[in-house]
């Protein structure tokens, strides 16, 4: 005899674009600045935002340094993307938010401390990316 009662759920999110699926990179889930994925001074690559979300870095910015560098790099006609820098406390410093391909926030001045970096779809496009990140 079998049990039809027994059941499975589950769910599966998936987003539809223009150009197919969009699938979460490996950095997931840092859609909001408490669920920062921490990065250290590098290049990150195949990275993405899907249409509607954001992803959120957090950089510390050593003692002694006081510099900080951000810049995005994607196809601004697979989806316009914009960047963001936000210190330790939630208060926002810079944007950049160009019409064209790639964007780029560098920083003076600045002490030591965590810094919050946001990539985020110009009216919630979606688009893949690399992100390069420096503290100096």
């Amino acid at each position: 005899a079998y049990n039809y009662t027994q059941r499975c759920e589950y769910t599966t999110a998936l987003w539809r674009t223009a150009q197919g699926t969009c699938l979460d990179d490996p950095y997931e889930d840092n859609d909001v600045m408490g669920a920062a994925w921490w990065v250290v001074p590098a290049s990150y690559h195949n990275l993405q935002v899907c249409p509607g979300e954001e992803d959120w870095f957090a950089l510390e910015v050593p003692p002694g340094a006081s510099h900080l560098y951000f810049g995005a790099t994607f196809s601004h006609a697979a989806g316009d993307l914009d960047i963001a820098v936000w210190d330790g406390g939630g208060t926002f410093l810079a944007s950049s938010t160009s019409s064209d391909d790639d964007e780029l926030i560098e920083l003076g001045g600045l002490g030591s401390g965590w810094y919050y970096l946001q990539v985020y779809g110009y009216a919630g496009a979606g688009n893949a990316y690399g992100l390069s990140v420096n503290a100096y």
